[in-house]
């Protein structure tokens, strides 16, 4: 029997995170008949902020309960700190994020993958996509907590590498009962020639920029560029009032709707597993199961872990998105990448998928902020 250790955040804006996460391992373990295979031993982390208790945990799961394999979500910053000891123990460790926080390394550790949501690598595509589909002049939108990791800096880069130009910045407050849009509101009405809104939001205040922005494309011909935690279905459930927006679109890895056999099983089996509809937190853990069993084949043929990583590189993996790949170069995953439009009252719909997504993974990874900067230190969501 094989022994899995997960370290599980804590988030009161996303309260089920860690139950959402694990169920999604749970469901691909049942629908696989792997249950009695596999044990699971589980810590808990809070919101990933304490290196001390990280380091701990990581030493008590190899240490005392002599996991095969620690499956953390937390911040991929953890790596430089937990190298060491999984280089010592020989073991492997996986580190489950939402891609918000990126930071890649010249030289890797070969015992640690990156596994995420990509959400900094579409949001450089949109940055992109807005740029050259635009007047190239925008307002940057995001709230208090999204504006503090790097997957802005990834947005707003991407948009000025393709010629773009911020004009103009809003930060809305994080708290919901705070959140007021009457600064962005005002600079629209008043700087026509601003037509182009990037928006980077999530959690407590996602679904209230939406009426913000329906309002203001009433008056204005706005064009709208999301991130993909805007583009998230739990956004929805939380409008009270319906809402009518267009000429909205942004890249993601993935929506429940995602027309393909890997996300029909997936979606169908975590909600008969869970009663629950599937979340991009449940797809992650459902990838684990993917991941772990493409490791463990590997290692079937004698292959040691660091060997077994080797043997899955650059190889493309069936996933619920699609397909997963590890990249060799920088120990991350990356999939396919969707460009959703978002229409009426938050309806939405695949255009297409992005076929220079490789070209734009070098210049995504290379492009790294040169100077200074200052971010949250604890894992997106986790707060």
């Amino acid at each position: 029997m094989k022994k899995i250790g997960f370290l599980l955040p804590r988030s009161k804006v996303y309260p089920l995170i860690g139950f959402d996460f694990i169920d999604g391992y749970k469901s691909y373990l049942k629908y696989f008949n792997l249950q009695e295979n596999i044990k699971i031993v589980t810590e808990n982390i809070g919101f990933g902020l304490d290196d001390e208790e990280v380091y701990s945990k990581n030493e008590k799961l190899l240490l005392q309960e002599n996991v095969d394999v620690v499956v953390a979500f937390i911040d991929g910053s953890c790596a430089e700190m937990l190298n060491p000891l999984y280089a010592a123990t020989g073991k492997i460790l996986i580190l489950v994020n939402i891609g918000a926080h990126y930071s890649f390394e010249d030289n890797p550790s070969s015992n640690i993958i990156h596994h995420t949501f990509n959400e900094g690598f579409n949001c450089w595509l949109t940055g992109k996509l807005a740029a050259v589909e635009t007047n190239r002049i925008a307002t940057m939108a995001t709230s208090f907590y999204d504006g503090g990791y790097l997957h802005c800096f990834a947005m707003v880069n991407s948009y000025n590498q393709n010629g773009g130009q911020i004009v103009n910045n809003f930060i809305g407050h994080f708290k919901p009962e705070l959140f007021d849009t009457t600064a962005l509101q005002q600079f629209i009405e008043n700087n026509a020639e601003a037509t182009t809104i990037l928006n980077l939001f999530s959690g407590d205040v996602a679904h209230l920029i939406l009426p913000a922005l329906s309002s203001i494309q009433q008056k204005h011909p706005v064009n709208l560029y999301f991130s993909p935690m805007l583009l998230d279905d739990a956004v929805k459930q939380k409008l009270t009032d319906p809402i009518n927006i267009n000429n909205a679109k942004g890249f993601t890895a993935w929506i429940p709707s995602l027309p393909n056999e890997h996300n029909n099983i997936f979606t169908k089996e975590y909600n008969l597993f869970s009663s629950k509809e599937a979340t991009i937190f449940a797809l992650l853990g459902w990838e684990i199961g993917v991941l772990v069993g493409e490791i463990s084949k590997a290692k079937e043929s004698g292959l040691k872990d660091t060997d077994a990583i080797k043997e899955i590189y650059d190889i493309e993996i069936p996933s619920p998105r699609g397909w997963i790949k590890l990249d060799q170069k920088t120990n991350y995953t990356f999939s396919p990448t969707y460009l959703v439009a978002c229409n009426g009252n938050f309806d939405l719909t695949i255009e297409t998928e992005n076929i220079d997504r490789e070209v734009e993974k070098e210049k995504f990874v290379a492009a790294k902020a040169e100077e200074q900067y200052s971010s949250w230190r604890n894992t997106y969501l986790c707060s």
